[in-house]
């Protein structure tokens, strides 16, 4: 048999493995010999489709010369006589290799399947050649045109110079200040020194972009331009940007080439204005632009003298001032550092360079770290939190040479892999902190080490106000990190860390999570989120010192908002991060350009995006401690920032200490009310927007509750009240005596006893969705219960009966009924009747008991064989008895463990109800739906927000594919106690990284498994495992089969991605997440709801006192939903007919209208041949064929209906 390279192994996998590449070169050659035999072994078992077998030239060729190899093989063996025997040894030297192969490639790549989807990634990102050559040829046009340019050196005063650049009708984009009329040095007019191509596109780390690829061109401006004493005063960026427009001018006056001339700034410096070429041919235009970036050599400027702690811009100062008046001014980092870095371009070029020779897989590194920053929203722009792709390179570089304290241990191997050089990289800024006391520090020069040093060793004078992070380059005095700041530094980190533990996981593939989901949704990534509209440009406000601390007016206001908020803030906030509005949603890092007739472009917006990440333990407390009263200054301080607020308060502990209160609300977390005050006392004039928390509104509040309008959007207060009122309950029935049997135990199996009803409880109330709450009552083992099911449920009837008895003695204030109900709605098929045990407590609520037992289940079991069913009564007995109580354990424990979780899911219950589809979706799946961003938060940490969370269910249903894959939570796992060093260090708290491999490797079988047994999706479309029902389908599975639920799942996919396509594109409209489009229904039945016009009672309501239900009719009156009963009888008898869909779950009993909305199946659409056994109404035609009879069927609904049918449409 022929053998096969790895790329043809790779196509026959599925996903984003399908067309993997072959195995990188990077490999030793006996590793890739390795692999192809993996290909071979693979093939043995699966057979290849014709079109999966071609393969290119070389690939044939090697096939080829394999099956000539073989041949030569065989003929041997039969040579020898002993052919067996051989193959034998060839699979155990296989099998071996495979072993071997196996190891090395899990440390190289963590497994083959990573390494498969990184190849393909990297192939996928490849630039195209085909347009690269078209590039290389204008390229070299260019720079013809450039140097053949004939303009000799000139030497201009400030009128001549802005003179001749008008003639050509052209500006000179000169920075802020612009220079001063009377300035005393000339502009000069030169060759350019050199032109070269710098950036990722001269490395081959440059990727496809939806914007389109900028190439960087670099022109070194003659150090003849430039004075010894340019350095200060805006003096180098004045003579920088009238070669800029000098060399604009040649460019625009080549009609030759096929671009369009304008400025931009060079990573949004306005220092540092550069040229930006746009091509006129529509296809180059979409995959690339230019940038004409400007430098200088090294040795134009002494670079000791604009190290960060220098000062190089004087204010109210001659600028011939001496060194020691100058070091009496405050330093100019950014104005130092924005100049330096136009002298690095050289060396830093070489020293990358030189890393790609020196490692092998560095390139392919580069290009992952690229992506990975941009999914995150970084880039080299200040306003993208300054660290992007160059800066990603160089730290590599510098990691290359060292790392820890003495430099002589490497952080980067030369051997490593792609995949082994991102994951260390992301370690390194997870857990070095190289903001506070240590910096990093490197040389270009070859040899020398890169060390983690304190800050004094390369600056003296450190810290460095405005500085946030250091990457200290020990020749040019410059830090890399300059544009950095500390906000984005710190998400960097967090990012970083959150990244570092989804490679550890190794049970579920985080491939997607890393490299290709876009993080930038503001509800996706943050708890809170405002909009915050700076006030107007005040020449007070913004000093001229001001002015040289801060690229901007915007940039200013920022750092001081960060300031005043990570203060305010204190331990609620995680992190804070600052974007501005335009940027937010917008794909395009790059500056926005600007005509080449204008000397600025800049439009800074004054609107910024706040975001905040959020502590869940801290973000909703109501007292901002402060410092104790014994701390004089650090109280005067607490009280200037807080003014008003703050107050002197004792605590229960005895310490006296400055602090600040504030108030609950259930639509405005406390965050909200902390922001809002502080941007009022400290932006006099600014304006704070906040959308992202109006959607609490739809959570229904419980007006019966003194104080409702004070809880917090997390409280529990009144889930807490009803289940101790439930245990106390249970307490009292399970402690009952005179019993022929002992209650073992007395279990909740409600959703407003696990915290996750839609309304709140409140006592005497029977107008929410759960007010009644179910319990269930476990007697101890006995061989004396009935072995038939209907003397069996008469037997529990009776053990309730007496138990009512007993409670009616013990508990006078407690009222207890016992009643029948009719199991056709409970268990069809089942028992004719079931018995209950109604108690409404003397605080006022009401639970509704059952009786089960070890044997029931053998029962259902046996019911299930006798009537020739598929387990339909075992599996409706498991979700009303045995497993429901297992499920109310764990979401109680869950709803307890995650503070925000009850809150989302209740609202995605009312979701769910708003578009007509709780009527087919069980509350136990919505409740697990929910906790996915809580128990598997990737790639995010678990949400501090409800709302925050509630998007990323919807996000999470929007991209889930249901058909292939299962949902497998892990809601057994208890809090890792071990991690929380590490969480203190990294700021990473990611969950779902730590799940068992053999749980999730069984659940996973159990899905294939089903899938093999259901291939029609017509048992359980959506499988979602847990350690509790491993089989996925407990509460997902449909009774009878049908296609109800594949059309339920594939229309809360479509809602899902609807949300979601709002969140992306930033255009959200939340009234429209909660209104369901009905017109994708073939009938709506409009009612009217008797049971709201009930609840409202003649009299004065204030004066109204609730009293206890004395009998079942009227508990009946007062609990029954009129249109979720109406809803049901038309299901059951119009169920070969209709999917009928209502319009929510029964806490409408008090809506005035209500709406059951239905499809006709598809399958009786078409005319048929006549049958006596038809189950729905037909009609004869003209072709001797019968058709649905709809207009029979929808007269009929209204007769069923009566006054309850308001109308019909159709």
């Amino acid at each position: 048999m022929a053998k096969r390279k790895s790329g043809d192994f790779s196509k026959k996998t599925n996903g984003s493995v399908g067309q993997a590449a072959a195995v990188e070169t990077a490999l030793p050659a006996k590793k890739q010999k390795v692999i192809a035999s993996l290909a071979d072994l693979s093939e043995e078992e699966d057979d290849f489709d014709s079109d999966e077998q071609d393969q290119d030239d070389d690939g044939e060729e090697d096939e080829d010369e394999d099956e000539e190899m073989d041949e030569d093989e065989e003929d041997d063996e039969e040579e020898n006589g002993d052919a067996s025997q051989t193959r034998s040894k060839s699979k155990q030297s296989i099998s071996a290799q495979d072993v071997q192969i196996a190891r090395e490639t899990s440390e190289l790549f963590k497994s083959n399947i990573f390494k498969m989807q990184i190849d393909e990634l990297l192939t996928e990102l490849a630039l195209s050649e085909k347009y690269t050559q078209s590039l290389d040829k204008f390229l070299f046009q260019l720079n013809h045109v450039l140097q053949q340019s004939s303009s000799r050196e000139q030497e201009l005063s400030l009128g001549q110079a802005v003179k001749l650049v008008s003639s050509k009708k052209l500006a000179i984009p000169f920075p802020d200040p612009k220079p001063s009329p009377d300035i005393k040095y000339k502009f000069k007019i030169a060759h350019p020194e050199s032109i070269n191509i710098v950036g990722s596109y001269s490395i081959k780390t440059a990727v496809t972009q939806p914007e389109g690829v900028s190439i960087d061109l670099l022109i070194t401006m003659p150090s003849s331009l430039f004075q010894e004493k340019d350095y200060v005063n805006y003096r180098y960026f004045h003579k920088r940007a009238f070669y800029v427009a000098y060399i604009a001018s040649i460019i625009r006056a080549d009609e030759s080439l096929p671009v369009n001339v304008s400025y931009t700034l060079q990573h949004d410096d306005p220092l540092k204005p550069i040229i930006r070429l746009t091509f006129t041919d529509s296809k180059l235009a979409k995959r690339f632009n230019i940038n004409v970036v400007f430098g200088v050599a090294p040795t134009t400027f002494e670079s000791r003298k604009l190290s960060p702690e220098r000062n190089c811009v004087r204010l109210q100062q001659d600028s011939t001032a001496d060194n020691n008046s100058a070091k009496m001014l405050p330093p100019t980092p950014l104005y130092n550092s924005s100049l330096l870095s136009d002298t690095t371009y050289s060396s830093y070029l070489e020293f990358i360079h030189r890393a790609c020779h020196q490692c092998e897989a560095f390139k392919d590194a580069a290009k992952l770290g690229r992506l990975w920053l941009r999914q995150r929203g970084f880039d080299s722009s200040p306003r993208h939190g300054g660290f992007g792709h160059f800066e990603w390179c160089l730290l590599m570089a510098a990691l290359l040479q060292g790392g820890d304290r003495s430099g002589s241990s490497k952080v980067l191997m030369a051997g490593y892999s792609s995949y082994q050089l991102f994951k260390a990289t992301l370690t390194f800024l997870a857990n070095n902190d190289i903001s506070g006391r240590l910096g990093l520090s490197f040389s270009t020069v070859k040899g020398q080490n890169t060390k983690l040093e304190s800050l004094k060793q390369f600056v003296p004078q450190s810290p460095v106000p405005g500085t946030a992070a250091f990457l200290f380059d020990r020749d040019s005095k410059l830090n890399v990190f300059y544009k950095v700041s500390a906000w984005s530094y710190s998400l960097l980190r967090h990012e970083a860390a959150v990244t570092s533990d989804l490679l550890s996981d190794v049970v579920k593939d985080r491939f997607d999570a890393i490299f290709l989901e876009k993080l930038t949704v503001p509800q996706l990534r943050y708890d809170a989120f405002f909009t915050v509209t700076f006030p107007d440009f005040n020449n007070t406000i913004f000093s001229p010192l001001n002015r040289i601390n801060y690229r901007s007016y915007q940039h200013f206001c920022v750092e001081k908002l960060a300031k005043v908020l990570k203060f305010g803030l204190g331990s609620r906030a995680r992190q804070l991060v600052f974007t501005p509005l335009p940027s937010l949603y917008s794909t395009n890092a790059s500056s926005s350009s600007w005509s080449i007739s204008k000397r600025k472009g800049m439009f800074e917006e004054s609107a910024i995006a706040v975001g905040v990440i959020l502590d869940p333990q801290e973000c909703e407390k109501l007292v901002t401690h402060g410092p104790p009263s014994e701390d004089a200054s650090a109280a005067e301080k607490f009280r200037q920032f807080w003014g008003k607020k703050s107050e002197l308060r004792r605590f229960q502990d005895g310490s006296i200490m400055e602090s600040v209160v504030w108030k609950h609300s259930p639509t405005k977390p406390v965050v909200n009310s902390i922001v809002e005050y502080i941007l009022y006392r400290h932006f006099k004039g600014s304006e704070i927007e906040n959308t992202h928390d109006n959607i609490l509104k739809y959570l229904p509040l419980q007006p019966r509750f003194p104080g409702h309008k004070e809880r917090s959007v997390i409280s529990t207060q009144l889930f807490q009240i009803k289940y101790q009122a439930f245990q106390q309950t249970a307490n009292i029935i399970q402690n009952l005596s005179e019993l022929p049997l002992r209650i073992r135990s007395v279990l909740p199996a409600s959703s407003s006893l696990r915290y996750t009803s839609i309304s709140e409880p409140c006592a005497y109330d029977f107008t929410s969705d759960d007010s009644i709450a179910l319990g269930i009552i476990e007697f101890e083992s006995s061989s004396r219960w009935p072995d038939d099911v209907n003397a069996l449920e008469k037997t529990k009837t009776a053990f309730l009966l007496k138990i009512a008895d007993q409670l009616r003695k013990q508990e006078k204030n407690m009222v207890v009924l016992v009643g029948v109900e009719s199991a056709d709605d409970f268990i069809p098929n089942g028992p004719d009747e079931v018995g209950f045990l109604q108690v409404q407590t003397a605080q006022g609520y009401s639970f509704k008991f059952r009786i089960r037992n070890d044997r029931d289940e053998q029962l259902y079991q046996r019911l299930n064989e006798e009537k020739h069913q598929q387990n339909t009564s075992v599996h409706l007995y498991q979700q009303k008895y045995s497993e429901v109580t297992t499920h109310n354990r764990v979401i109680h424990t869950l709803s307890l463990r995650y503070p925000y979780y009850s809150a989302t899911a209740r609202m995605l219950k009312v979701w769910f109800k708003s578009h007509l589809l709780a009527s087919h979706v069980r509350d136990e799946v919505v409740e697990l739906l929910a906790l996915k961003p809580f128990l598997d938060s990737s790639p995010y940490v678990p949400p501090s927000s409800a709302v925050t969370a509630f998007y990323r269910v919807l996000a999470f249903l929007s991209t889930w594919d249901w058909r292939e894959e299962p949902l497998v939570l892990d809601t057994e796992k208890a809090s890792d106690a071990s991690k929380d060093d590490v969480v203190a260090t990294t700021l990473s708290a990611v969950e779902g990284t730590a799940m068992s491999l053999p749980f999730y490797q069984k659940i996973s079988d159990a899905f294939s498994k089903h899938r093999t047994q259901d291939p029609a999706l017509t048992l359980a479309p959506m499988f979602i495992g847990t350690k509790y029902d491993p089989t996925g389908t407990l509460w997902t599975q449909q009774i009878p089969r049908s296609e109800v639920g594949k059309i339920v799942a594939a229309r809360t996919t479509a809602l899902a991605r609807a949300v979601d396509h709002m969140l992306t594109s930033g255009h959200v409209d939340q009234s429209l997440m909660f209104t369901s489009s009905l017109v994708d229904f073939d009938i709506l039945i409009h009612i009217k709801n008797p049971s709201s016009a009930g609840d409202v009672d003649a009299g004065y309501k204030n004066l109204q006192l609730p009293r206890p239900v004395e009998d079942l009719d009227e508990l009946v009156e007062k609990s029954v939903n009129i249109g979720l009963e109406f809803y049901k009888d038309l299901a059951k008898k119009y169920q070969d007919t209709l999917i009928l869909f209502y319009s929510g779950s029964p806490d409408d009993k008090t809506c005035e209208e209500q709406i059951i909305a239905g499809l006709w199946k598809r399958e009786i659409l078409q005319p048929q041949k006549f049958k006596v056994n038809h189950n729905f109404s037909t009609i004869p035609t003209k072709s001797n064929v019968v058709e649905l009879n709809k207009d029979a069927i929808i007269e009929e609904i209204a007769r069923i209906g009566g006054d309850l049918v308001v109308k019909i449409d159709v």
